[in-house]
């Protein structure tokens, strides 16, 4: 799942979602776009906010 995926199915707006983690537009639109990544607690916070983990949302999925 990527970040806009899980915004998606919130069906908040990319300033909803910057507001709530407590970033500008910009810096959430530079997370979406991959241009720049969150650091921990801001990951932590989108996580929360989209009812998922940080691993699911940045993370690569391994077969075992």
């Amino acid at each position: 799942m990527t970040i806009k995926e899980a915004r998606n199915s919130t069906k908040l707006t990319q300033a909803q979602v910057a507001k709530v983690i407590g970033v500008t537009l910009q810096c959430y639109q530079n997370y979406e776009y991959g241009i720049t990544f969150p650091n921990v607690m801001t990951a932590l916070k989108l996580a929360k906010l989209f009812g998922t983990s940080v691993e699911e949302l940045f993370g690569k999925k391994t077969e075992m």
